[in-house]
Parts: C-alpha cells; structure tokens; sequence
C-alpha cells in the first residue's frame, strides 16, 4: 500500500500533452491510455509477450511521480534526464519488496535501452 500511495501522484503530475477537452494530461492518464493501445496492438503480435508489454506501458513513467515530466523538446538540454528518472524510480521502489522492485527496475532499463520488441513497441505507440 506504501508504494501505491507514494505513486498516487501521477494522478496530478501533468505533462505537456493535452486532453481533448483542453486540459492537461496526466501522467496517470498517459500510462493507461499507452497500455490501453498496447493491448489492441501488442494482441495482434503473436510474437509480443503481451503481460510484459503492458508492465513496461505502467511502469514506463513511474519516475515522474517525484520531479514530473520533462517535455520532449526539453531532454535534449537535461543529459541526466534517464538517470535520474531512474534514481526517482529507485526511491519509490524502496517501498516494495527487493524482488518486485528488481523486476520492475529491469523492465524500465530495458524500456529505456530499447533492449526486446515488447520495450520497442511501447516507445514506439
């Protein structure tokens, strides 16, 4: 419950998108909507690992939770965007048991390192 509580911010970290009612997204939303996508897309693919390409789709931005969304056209001026979205990432992992949290930091560094077709197709949608 600790972790889910200290995620529960995404819920009101917004990003530079908007909705289509004009209002900022959310972070929260962002990650649903992408696994939402994935599943109709990544369900087509007999070759996707479908669990492991909507676990990528939640954790992928897990990170924001702490110092929010750095909009695209702003991560090329902030070279340690990745790491320390990581470090973000680690802190709120600390409320879980080690082997969740190892799982779930591997699949955000595989997300990151573009490293299976699954981690590929969430960046990609």
């Amino acid at each position: 419950m600790t972790f889910l509580e200290a995620v529960e911010p995404l819920k009101h970290t917004y990003r530079s998108a908007y909705l289509s009612d004009g209002r900022p997204e959310s972070t929260a939303e962002h990650s649903w909507r992408l696994a939402l996508f994935a599943m109709l897309v990544g369900g087509q693919d007999p070759e996707i690992d479908l669990l492991k390409l909507l676990k990528i789709c939640l954790i992928h931005d897990l990170g924001e939770t702490i110092n929010g969304d750095i909009p695209a056209p702003e991560q090329d001026k902030i070279q340690s965007k990745s790491l320390d979205e990581r470090a973000d990432l680690r802190t709120l992992l600390s409320h879980l048991p080690q082997p969740m949290a190892e799982d779930i930091l591997s699949l955000w560094d595989e997300y990151e390192a573009a490293q299976s077709k699954e981690a590929k197709l969430a960046k990609g949608l």
